[in-house]
């Protein structure tokens, strides 16, 4: 077999498809290379028309929904991280992720997860609630004060009297011995 006759990966859900299709067959991702009988790219214009990310959303997340009836969790995971990266205020990709790596404890991804939808969403009031998600699975979870404490100073930063964030850092700061912080934290609050 030549390498012009191996499957070609989607880059998006990583199924094999023939050598030379335009589009996924599972998901309908545009594929490197992707020619049409005519030797063009048909669908390259289409990346940059509007509303092409919707259609890119759409598609995966039908896929993602297919792979979650047929239980392949660990494959739907690539898809749903794809879909809230394009979109980081997407609630299903958001959701979706959420639980998975709640199923699979998978609890430095969800950290990562809650951080990277914070430092992302077009919604400020999310940020807060997101670095508290963090923080407190930081600590709870992977044991990482330092991490914790990463998150509720930014908490801190966008609401400056948040009480759980305050109570928390003087708990971690103290925890840690980080005196200069915790005075610091305690002259803030007057």
């Amino acid at each position: 077999m030549s390498t012009t006759d191996e499957p070609v990966p989607c880059p998006a859900c990583a199924r094999p498809n023939r050598p030379g299709a335009p589009r996924c067959s599972s998901c309908g991702e545009l594929l490197p290379g992707g020619l049409d009988a005519a030797g063009s790219q048909p669908f390259a214009a289409e990346a940059s028309e509007p509303g092409s990310a919707e259609v890119t959303a759409s598609a995966l997340s039908r896929h993602a929904s297919t792979l979650l009836d047929l239980d392949d969790l660990e494959a739907t995971i690539p898809l749903y991280r794809r879909m809230l990266h394009s979109d980081p205020d997407s609630t299903v990709a958001f959701d979706q992720l959420e639980a998975l790596y709640r199923t699979g404890a998978h609890w430095a991804n969800l950290a990562e997860l809650y951080a990277h939808v914070a430092s992302r969403t077009t919604v400020p009031a999310r940020k807060p609630g997101l670095h508290e998600r963090a923080a407190v699975l930081a600590e709870e979870r992977l044991g990482d004060q330092v991490l914790a404490i990463h998150h509720y100073e930014q908490m801190v930063a966008l609401v400056p009297d948040h009480p759980t964030a305050f109570a928390a850092l003087e708990r971690l700061y103290q925890a840690v011995g980080d005196d200069a912080k915790l005075a610091a934290l305690r002259g803030s609050r007057g």
